[in-house]
């Protein structure tokens, strides 16, 4: 081997492995787990037997390297989910404190017991998932950000992954809080008036009305925007399921507009101040203006029509597309780019994100797209079908 290359030939490489013995078995480092194969032969190198506790000691050693191999590529992952779940504990536990053992001058806590505390809690920890699932979804400030230093202790590329668990802990409080506030209505719909004015010293009764627990629901704006909340947030959850994805991803686009009037409806949730002063723009204010940020961001961004110079059908029903890059267009390794097709695209909210395969030096632009959904198995047909007639790729 010629010690001034500065690479390796695959004659060079052959020449190194044949000066292996060919009884060493060579170890490969994988990610922090030692993998020791023999080159030559597939036989084990020796037989005998093994003893069982032998067995359970080499069986928790690689539980063990396991654990720690996960811990080593995962650990940036691991660290944010850690920090979040302490901060949705800490904000719980602290409106949860302050309920339970800190506001004396109502007797809140004497009419709806922990059901107050847990209620508010829940409401400060579903007020922060609704700020950070903001920053989520952020696509072009992730992108800007992810080339910045923080890019070594953030996984921006996860960021769907993390919009999704983060919604699934919304989900969760969203449903304690309902559940409890239900709760906390009966108990003040078997208060007298006198108590009344002294729990909700916002609200003004006539002398002669005692509110029932229907007023609660559907007489007060707390009460209605409740119920469109829980309304609007299912639609929006069943439409983001896999399932309906999968066969009705532009429904699942559409109702994930409904998210502007879901935060319009919290605002407004909190404004009769029922049981305290609304505290949702507290934890929101800074998300959703690094949101509009990012959306002015896209408004900004250039489309352009291009032609597909060469395509392919790959096995596992990936398509391959090539594209000329246009000589303004500039971009950073694993960025994305949205496209569409008007030959079988909606007209309304129809671009579909894909990263980019080729290098930021490359004259062209190449995707590798799975057909998964109704777009793109369209995409896989009108591909096939200009292959086989001859006729010119659709325009993107």
């Amino acid at each position: 081997v010629n010690p001034s290359s500065e690479y390796l030939t695959a004659a060079d490489f052959e020449a190194i492995f044949s000066q292996v013995d060919e009884r060493r078995p060579v170890g490969v480092d994988l990610r922090g787990a030692r993998l020791k194969v023999n080159l030559q032969e597939t036989a084990s190198l020796s037989s005998f037997a093994v003893s069982t506790a032998s067995e359970q000691q080499c069986s928790h050693r690689n539980i063990f390297a396991t654990v720690a191999s996960f811990v080593e590529i995962y650990r940036q992952h691991i660290a944010i989910m850690f920090i979040f779940c302490c901060i949705n504990a800490i904000v719980f536990l602290e409106r949860f404190w302050h309920y339970r053992y800190e506001t004396e001058h109502r007797d809140l806590r004497r009419v709806m017991g922990a059901g107050i505390a847990i209620t508010r809690g829940a409401a400060g920890a579903l007020s922060f998932c609704m700020a950070v699932v903001l920053l989520t979804v952020c696509r072009n400030v992730i992108t800007v950000v992810r080339e910045t230093p923080l890019g070594e202790f953030i996984p921006f590329d996860s960021a769907i992954t993390f919009h999704k668990i983060v919604a699934l802990f919304a989900a969760f409080w969203a449903s304690l809080h309902t559940i409890g506030h239900c709760v906390n209505f009966y108990h003040v719909a078997t208060q007298s008036q006198e108590g009344l004015n002294c729990l909700f010293q916002e609200a003004v009764f006539g002398s002669n009305f005692l509110p029932s627990i229907s007023y609660w629901f559907y007489g007060t704006i707390t009460g209605l925007t409740g119920i469109l909340l829980v309304a609007v947030m299912s639609i929006i959850y069943v439409f983001a399921l896999p399932c309906f994805m999968k066969r009705a991803y532009h429904a699942f686009r559409l109702t994930h507009l409904l998210n502007v009037a879901f935060y319009a409806l919290t605002v407004l949730h909190g404004l009769p101040k029922l049981l305290d002063s609304p505290k949702f723009w507290y934890y929101v204010i800074g998300p959703v203006i690094i949101f509009v940020i990012d959306r002015i961001m896209g408004m900004r961004q250039e489309y352009k029509k291009l032609k597909i110079l060469n395509a392919d059908l790959l096995p596992s029903d990936i398509i391959y597309l090539q594209f000329k890059r246009p000589s303004s267009f500039k971009f950073r390794s694993g960025q994305w780019v949205r496209i569409s097709s008007p030959a079988f695209s909606c007209a309304f909210n129809e671009c579909h994100a894909f990263s980019l395969a080729s290098a930021p030096q490359s004259p062209t632009l190449e995707l590798y797209i799975k057909a998964v959904g109704p777009w793109t198995w369209k995409m896989r047909s009108e591909i096939m079908r200009a292959q086989a007639t001859g006729s010119p790729y659709p325009l993107v």
